[in-house]
């Protein structure tokens, strides 16, 4: 597998240096798409969580049709999810019924089963079972009136609309990483990103330039912390020579 320099040196064929400022503009448009997709995200899911919350009894139709509805009017989301206290699935918004599946082991299903507070967390892409493909989901937990769990609600994204690759600059590259410097999403999106250029990226301040070394390659890059949702969008171009 080729590293992230030699990939992006060969799909660029040209080098072009960028103003700070330049890039600058094209963090923060990348930024506020990113904030404005979570937020949206995050109130379908609270409202998907509200209506299980408050009908614990109904059939699973009433609860899909519901869910089936959040997702429509959200852009962003390919699908919500439902599961018990276990992280069985019980309810899909694009299936009915639902698939007998075991989500227990699913990392965004076992924080959020754990988590004491109804916070959103944003996991790692992960393949879907059923459906093979690759997806960024997005969790709350599930609570009765006296704060027990009683399972979770997930968005699924498909990892394509957490970047605008309309609002990236001509032979720019970029990626999202969540809090555990993971990448979330990146174009090209078979770039490889070694650890340690990852860990200068997170440790830049919002919007401070920086200038790495990769590969024998000078690179440009800015990078924003959205505190908010715990995620970190970074820009970057190679440098002339």
């Amino acid at each position: 597998m080729r590293i992230l320099a030699l990939l992006l040196l060969c799909l660029f064929a040209s080098q072009t240096a960028y103003a700070k400022e330049d890039m600058k503009k094209y963090v923060d448009f990348q930024a506020r798409h990113i904030t404005k997709m979570v937020e949206l995200i995050d109130i379908a899911l609270k409202e998907a969580a509200e209506t299980i919350e408050r009908n614990p009894d109904k059939e699973e139709l009433f609860i899909h049709d519901s869910l089936k509805n959040y997702v429509e009017r959200t852009p962003a989301l390919r699908a919500i999810i439902h599961t018990d206290e276990k992280g069985i699935l019980r309810t899909d918004s694009i299936t009915y019924p639902a698939k007998n599946i075991d989500l227990h082991d699913r990392e965004y299903v076992k924080h959020s089963l754990n988590s004491p507070q109804q916070e959103l967390y944003i996991g790692s892409a992960v393949l879907g079972r059923s459906s093979g493909t690759s997806f960024i989901p997005f969790s709350r937990p599930l609570m009765d009136a006296q704060k027990n769990p009683i399972g979770v609600v997930a968005g699924i994204m498909h990892p394509g609309f957490l970047l605008r690759q309309d609002l990236l600059c001509p032979q720019c590259f970029a990626a999202v990483f969540n809090t555990n410097g993971k990448v979330l999403v990146s174009y090209p999106s078979n770039a490889q990103y070694p650890d340690d250029y990852i860990a200068a990226l997170l440790k830049q301040q919002d919007g401070a330039p920086l200038e790495y070394v990769l590969e024998g390659q000078k690179v440009q890059s800015q990078t924003i912390h959205l505190k908010k949702s715990g995620l970190s969008i970074s820009i970057s171009a190679f440098s002339k020579k």
